[in-house]
Parts: structure tokens; sequence; C-alpha cells
């Protein structure tokens, strides 16, 4: 039974901020909804009567009892948002990008350590079973050393207006590189091409180099005649593939390689590990909830969200400068990744 004062304020009852609504609901905390569209707030006040609902996070915040916040707006929106609910003592959960610049992303990491408050950007896949589970397997080695990482996430149509496929598609695969290495590139080189609207790219490559001479590459586009989302790791030992589509196989392990002592390639034998069948966006919403409560670090948490929102900064100032490499540069945070997390 939910607590007085406890639960979940969700701010933005769109696409996604509906889905943030209702898993949260499932959870027995939400405890308001913020939604400035009146469309969209007289939707949720039909589909959940039971829950305050508000046209501002002033209002909210003044009249609710809630123990923290969810944001699912636009992008442009999420750094004063997030901004004014740590301000007024409240953990946050942040839909990705958590920022649009470096110089903000890092503001809000500052403040929610400053306030102590838990900070948590929502970059879904890092809840998937297949990448929990490759986590894993990259952590005991299984692979051997890590040569590369390749991602494909594409698909027709979901173009957007105010942003390009890099800041739109790319923070989900960024996020992953990061999470499954434990650590920053070095150097990000990016380039695309912009055909549907002046400005706004529609298909990006993305290519990162970090120590150790490993490379992370991605392709972007919403202008593909399929939809894929596929990502490939290959090491000395072996190979990995997750496919987010194949709803029965979404994690394959295999020993096969090429043999450079031997100079032939070992055919060897491919496993599909038992994964959890929980829908990913719910253990996200319940990780945040345990590590809200609990005092934890979260597995997404505001320096991973911080650092995704550096590459894909520099992976813009190479976009728009014809494809050059950038170098990375560190501050004040760290560049090491922390690779150990309270699990959902």
């Amino acid at each position: 039974m939910k607590q007085p004062g406890a639960g979940v304020l969700v701010l933005g009852a769109g696409d996604w901020g509906r889905n943030l609504i209702r898993n949260f609901h499932d959870l027995e905390a939400l405890s308001g909804i913020c939604e400035i569209n009146p469309n969209l707030l007289a939707e949720a006040r039909g589909t959940y009567p039971e829950v305050p609902v508000w046209e501002s996070l002033d209002q909210a915040l003044a009249e609710g009892a809630f123990e923290a916040v969810a944001i699912a707006t636009p992008a442009v929106t999420h750094y004063p948002l997030a901004r004014r609910a740590l301000e007024a003592g409240f953990p946050v959960f942040l839909e990705k990008p958590m920022a649009l610049s470096s110089e903000e992303s890092q503001h809000l990491v500052e403040l929610s350590r400053r306030r102590g408050r838990t900070l948590m950007v929502g970059h879904l896949p890092l809840f998937m079973p297949a990448i929990e589970e490759l986590k894993a397997v990259l952590k005991a080695r299984t692979l051997g050393e890590i040569l590369y990482l390749q991602a494909r996430r594409v698909n027709l149509g979901r173009v957007r207006k105010h942003e390009n496929v890099l800041w739109s598609l790319a923070p989900h695969d960024v996020a992953v590189f990061l999470f499954l290495l434990g650590e920053m590139p070095t150097e990000v080189h990016c380039f695309g091409q912009a055909w549907l609207q002046p400005g706004i790219e529609d298909l990006v490559f993305l290519e990162l180099r970090f120590p150790g001479n490993r490379i992370a590459a991605a392709q972007f586009s919403w202008l593909d005649p399929g939809m894929e989302r596929r990502l490939t790791v290959v090491g000395r030992k072996g190979m990995a593939v997750v496919d987010e589509l194949n709803p029965h196989n979404r994690l394959r392990v295999t020993d096969r390689r090429f043999d450079p002592v031997k100079g032939l390639m070992v055919s060897g034998t491919d496993r599909f590990p038992q994964l959890a069948s929980e829908q990913p966006l719910a253990r996200e919403c319940r990780h945040f909830l345990h590590c809200v409560r609990a005092g934890k670090r979260p597995r997404s948490g505001g320096t991973l969200g911080h650092q995704v929102v550096q590459v894909l900064e520099a992976a813009t100032k190479s976009l728009h400068d014809g494809g050059t490499w950038k170098v990375l540069e560190e501050n004040n945070l760290d560049r090491r990744l922390s690779t150990t997390a309270c699990r959902p």
C-alpha cells in the first residue's frame, strides 16, 4: 500500500510520459501528473481519476505530496525542470538526453551532489536483460580482450523537427558503449547528411575511440526501409550479438573467432542465455524507486548521463566540421565510469 507523501510526480503525459505514468501506477508509486497541454491533461485525468493533476511544476510543488519527480518532457525543457525539482529537494528521474549541453548536464550532477538527492537518467537499454547479461559476460572475460563494438539503430519514420537523428537515437547506444566498456572514449568522429529538413540530419555515422585501441561504431537513421536495433561485440575469444527486436533470442554468445596463431577461423558454438522476461521500463522505474528509498547509486546515474551528453556534444562538433576527429577533454567529473550499481 502506498504511504501518504510517497510516490512519484511525473512531468509530461505525452507519448513517453504515458509509459512512465503507467509503470509508476502499476508499481503503486504514482502520486501526481503534471502536463501543460490541456488535452493531454484531460486524458490523464480521465485515465487516472484518483491521481492529482497539475498544469505546472510550481503548482505541483506547492500543493502535492510526493517523494520524487520524473521528467518526460521535450529535451529542451529537461535542464530547467530538473534544476527546479532538485533545488526544491526532490530526487529526479530525467529522460534522455539529460540536457542539450555538457555545461547544463554537469550543473545538474553537481546540484544533485550538493543537495544529496538521487539523479537518474532514462537510458532504457541499460535495463534490458540482454544488456545486463552481456555486461556479465564481458566482466567474466568470456569474449577475451574486446576489440570493437558496432551498433545499428535504424527505422523508417519518427522524424523529429527539433533534434537530429544523433540526439534522438544515439543516446541509447552511446550509454550502452560507456556502460559495457566502463570508461569514456578519447576521440569522437561523426558525419552524416540532412535531406528531409535543412540542418536536421536524417543519417549519421558515429565512431568512438577508447583506450586500448578499442573502437565503438554506430549508424543511426530514420530513413531506412526496415527497423533494426542491433549490437555486436567482437573479442579475441568470442563474439556476442544483442538483437532488441528478436523476441526469442535477444542475446547470442558464440566462441566463433579467428585464430591468428593458427591462421584459421574457429567455428565454435552458439549459446542463448536465459533472460528475465520483465519489461525494461518496469525494471527501470523499479530501480529508480529502490535507489531513492535505499540511498543507492543508480545504474544510469547523473554522471553517466552527463558523459553521454559530452560524447554527443563532441560528435555534433565533428558533424558540423565535416567529420573531423574531436578529442574528448576531461573535466572535473570522473572519466572512468563506475561499473557497480544496485540491481533493479
